[in-house]
């Protein structure tokens, strides 16, 4: 039995070699008909790591245009490619291996088939921009657009939080000069709370664009109190009698009405500002008089001049000799003549 086997795989030994070889080779050119080589090009995006290469020197970087991808060529069989896509590869570029004219070379792996593909071999690299890094804090203001329902005003703004550290690159981290959040009170009658983006500013006042920029808060809240407003007269009362000989020409306050602001209830109740008698004291005055007064001091609490300079009011006394001016009969000591009807006489 054994030399019958032995005769059937000896006989013909070399016909048999060769069957065997052709066949194989069939094999091979239908496989290769069937599946051949492909060779495709692929995109895929760069992945940047150890950027804390950079950032421990105080330095930034940005990819110029957002030319962060990169294509590359693969071969493999023709099924196995098919079944491929961008997202099948990671690019990556290591910032650990930044060269002098900051590019960054590129490493591609397959994520999918990596056995079964064959990445081009060919170098890749990462155009990159390096600058410096900064950091400022700015202190972020208050500030209102529109206006409020009539017999209403704005008394004061406040934004909570009020402070926003800014980070980026020096040359737009530096034209920033003021950090500003707006509040909309038009057509608002009431205490108002905002929620609003805060928007960088230049020293022209001037938007600046923050892409790129890290700032640490993205928000804020702007409070703003709602007061009203009511336009009164100021009038000067005045107290004593002028010394003997002497008349009061005339007596005016500058200015003579003033807007005041305060609570609803307490406003409407005042219908004028007095300044009291102290202030033009005719025992006491014996030539003409200009004199300023703050006339917030004789204001209710909580009220106050919408205008702070308008809080200042110049009082002017014009004295003249009774010798001088108009004859008074039957009058002891000298006259109070008629004022401009900015004063109260006593």
């Amino acid at each position: 039995m054994t030399k019958k086997l032995k005769h059937i795989f000896t006989e013909n030994l070399g016909i048999k070699l060769a069957a065997i070889l052709f066949a194989v080779g069939l094999w091979l050119v239908v496989v290769n008909v069937d599946d051949p080589n492909q060779t495709k090009a692929f995109t895929t995006k760069v992945v940047v790591i150890n950027d804390s290469v950079l950032t421990s020197q105080g330095k930034y970087y940005t990819i110029p245009d957002n030319q962060n991808t990169v294509t590359f060529r693969v071969t493999g069989r023709r099924s196995v490619m098919e079944r491929l896509t961008g997202s099948d590869f990671t690019a990556t570029a290591d910032l650990s291996y930044l060269m002098d004219d900051n590019k960054v070379p590129i490493s591609i792996s397959a994520d999918s088939y990596a056995s079964s593909v064959t990445i081009a071999n060919r170098s890749y690299f990462l155009n990159i921009i390096v600058g410096n890094q900064m950091t400022k804090r700015f202190v972020i203001d208050a500030e209102v657009t529109g206006t409020p329902v009539e017999g209403c005003a704005v008394q004061s703004a406040s934004v909570s939080p009020n402070v926003v550290t800014i980070s980026g690159p020096e040359e737009a981290v530096s034209e920033i000069a003021k950090v500003v959040a707006t509040a909309n009170v038009d057509g608002i009658g009431e205490n108002l709370t905002e929620t609003v983006i805060p928007v960088c500013l230049s020293a022209e006042d001037e938007p600046i664009d923050t892409t790129g920029l890290n700032l640490t808060v993205s928000s804020v809240n702007v409070k703003v109190s709602i007061v009203s407003v009511k336009t009164v007269s100021i009038k000067a009362a005045t107290g004593g009698i002028p010394a003997e000989g002497l008349i009061v020409e005339g007596i005016s306050v500058n200015p003579s009405q003033v807007e005041i602001i305060g609570p609803k209830d307490t406003v409407n109740n005042i219908t004028e500002v007095i300044i009291p008698p102290t202030v033009i004291d005719f025992n006491t005055i014996t030539e003409d008089l200009e004199t300023t007064v703050d006339i917030t001091a004789y204001l209710p609490s909580g009220v106050s001049v919408r205008n702070a300079a308008d809080a200042q009011v110049k009082i002017t006394v014009n004295i003249a000799s009774a010798l001088e001016g108009e004859s008074v009969e039957g009058t002891e000591g000298a006259q109070v003549a008629p004022a401009d009807g900015n004063a109260e006489g006593q």
